[in-house]
């Protein structure tokens, strides 16, 4: 055979190839682009948590106000970026007609201040209550006062009808 008539090598790419190559940098430039698409969307995600968490109230005092048989009668929690004091009722003790409950902060070296008077008529409320008044609280003590006269020069009905220690949570 001369050698003018031998098959002469191919040297084009059949066209399955090609497409195949094709399909195959489409499907690397979608993965790419989803995996982007994710990762933003997991950025925007942590951000927006991270805002939420930030948002919601810490309670740093905490205070369960005891009975004389020493059962919970009152739980106290405050939050400092609210200025708040979350007050809730543990028990179904109802004060008279005429009385009313004082809520008092009492702190070392230093006479009973008042907080403010708890509602009968609503199992949880709410009192607003200065940082440094709580900063400095070691005791809460619960008094019944005359509802028409309110505590007596300023000072409450001793003894406490409930009590309890103030305990301060590591943040």
């Amino acid at each position: 055979m001369p050698p003018e008539s031998a098959p002469q090598p191919r040297n084009q790419v059949s066209s399955g190839w090609r497409v195949l190559s094709v399909l195959l940098a489409l499907v690397l430039l979608l993965g790419w682009a989803l995996a982007a698409s994710l990762f933003e969307q997991g950025k925007a995600q942590i951000h927006h948590l991270e805002a939420r968490l930030r948002e919601v109230p810490q309670v740093r005092e905490l205070s369960v106000l005891l009975d004389a048989q020493g059962k919970p009668a009152l739980l106290v929690a405050y939050e400092p970026q609210t200025g708040r004091l979350q007050v809730q009722r543990l028990n179904a003790v109802k004060e008279g007609r005429s009385d009313s409950l004082h809520l008092w902060s009492v702190a070392e070296g230093d006479g009973p201040r008042l907080l403010g008077v708890i509602p009968s008529r609503y199992p949880t409320t709410q009192l607003n209550v200065a940082p440094e008044v709580m900063a400095a609280s070691t005791r809460l003590g619960l008094s019944v006062e005359d509802k028409d006269k309110g505590p007596r020069d300023g000072k409450p009905a001793l003894p406490w009808l409930w009590e309890g220690a103030v305990v301060r949570k590591a943040m």
